[in-house]
């Protein structure tokens, strides 16, 4: 199903930050927002992710606007903003578990762990992590997950290389399965260029 934003407006405080937004993306498709810091990537995301409601134009998705189907939309995202979301007090297993609401056997977990450079790392406090550690352990929710629209606020923040080239393979999986991404990076994307559109802000 296809991702449509049509003449999308969004204002802080009479401040314009987005003005007649308007895409469309299909599945197997990444849309890649650029624009200078503070052009209104983040808020276009918000409003994809419909944490905030846009003040004129609509998105829709398969067709239907999402406000009227907001549960069945919501039901397809997943979201994963700038900041990692994670609780300091929470050790990375329980951060997975009960705050990121991931679904995994304790097994699978540990082994999706290893993948990110995690492994040893499930019994450690989130407050004793790196930014590049929290944000791998934020990026556990992009594994074998079946929600179609994954929509990303620079992913690639503070990971290395090795977590780049994973995080690229996932990407590049869900691509494949019929998903679609949007997401801002000021990094290049090591995607296959057929897959990758660009929307200005």
């Amino acid at each position: 199903m296809v991702l449509e934003a049509i003449d999308i407006d969004f204002d802080y405080d009479d401040v314009p930050v987005l003005d007649k937004v308007s895409f469309s993306l299909m599945p197997g498709k990444v849309l890649h927002l650029r624009g200078r810091n503070g052009a209104g990537k983040t808020t276009l995301l918000k409003c994809l992710a419909s944490l905030k409601r846009p003040m004129a134009g609509c998105i829709r998705y398969g067709g239907k606007d999402i406000e009227s189907e907001l549960t069945e939309y919501r039901s397809q995202l997943m979201f994963i903003g700038h900041r990692s979301g994670l609780s300091d007090a929470l050790t990375v297993t329980e951060n997975c578990l009960f705050n990121l609401n991931v679904d995994f056997e304790p097994e699978e977990l540990e082994a999706i762990l290893a993948k990110l450079q995690l492994a040893g790392f499930g019994n450690t406090l989130c407050s004793q992590l790196s930014a590049g550690q929290k944000r791998r352990v934020a990026l556990c929710q992009l594994h074998d997950t079946h929600k179609k629209i994954w929509l990303l606020d620079e992913p690639l923040t503070a990971l290395d290389t090795q977590g780049v080239e994973l995080l690229t393979q996932w990407i590049e999986r869900h691509l494949g399965e019929g998903g679609m991404v949007v997401m801002t990076s000021h990094q290049p994307l090591q995607i296959n260029n057929h897959r990758i559109e660009v929307y200005q802000l």
